[in-house]
Formats: structure tokens, C-alpha cells, sequence
């Protein structure tokens, strides 16, 4: 959590349930797997970050395609609005 705070936090379509601490140790690579929000409820202690460790945080596909149909949900309205105003003029 320290180290996501320290980045400036989590983005919008951050998935915080997928965050991928990667550590070079004794010439081998490892990675492990943490839930974030696990962690904020006190599931299990916050990892130590190391010099060195990369965190990489999961994104949200899911996140980003409400977000898309939201911001698309005008443009898909305004064709049947215009329409309704049209043929109501028409009566």
C-alpha cells in the first residue's frame, strides 16, 4: 500500500485485487501476487518493498468499459431524442 501511495495512488481503472510485486534476488526473479484491497481491510500485513522490486497494478477491464458506455450513453440518446422531436413536429 506504501508503495502504490508513494506512485501517487491507485488509478481510475486500477484492479486492486491484482497488484504483482517482482523481486531479483540471488540472480533468480520472483514474483508474487497481492490483493490490495485484502490488505486496506486487514486481511494480511502490507509487504516489504525493496530497492529494486517493481509493483505492478492490474487493470480493470471492467472499469474502463462502464466508463466507456457512460460517456458513449449520450451520443446513443441524442439520434432517438431528435428523432421523437422530429416526428412529433410532423403530426
Amino acid at each position: 500500500m506504501q508503495a502504490v501511495a508513494t506512485a501517487g495512488g491507485a488509478g481510475e481503472f486500477a484492479k486492486l485485487e491484482d497488484v504483482v510485486v517482482f523481486r531479483n534476488s540471488d540472480g533468480r526473479r520472483y514474483a508474487a501476487l497481492y490483493n490490495l484491497a485484502a490488505i486496506r481491510r486487514g486481511y494480511y500485513d502490507d509487504p516489504e518493498i525493496y530497492a529494486g522490486d517493481i509493483v505492478v497494478v492490474g487493470d480493470s477491464t471492467a472499469r474502463r468499459l462502464f466508463r466507456d458506455l457512460i460517456q458513449a450513453a449520450p451520443l446513443l440518446t441524442t439520434p432517438i431524442i431528435a428523432f421523437l422531436q422530429n416526428n412529433g413536429n410532423n403530426n
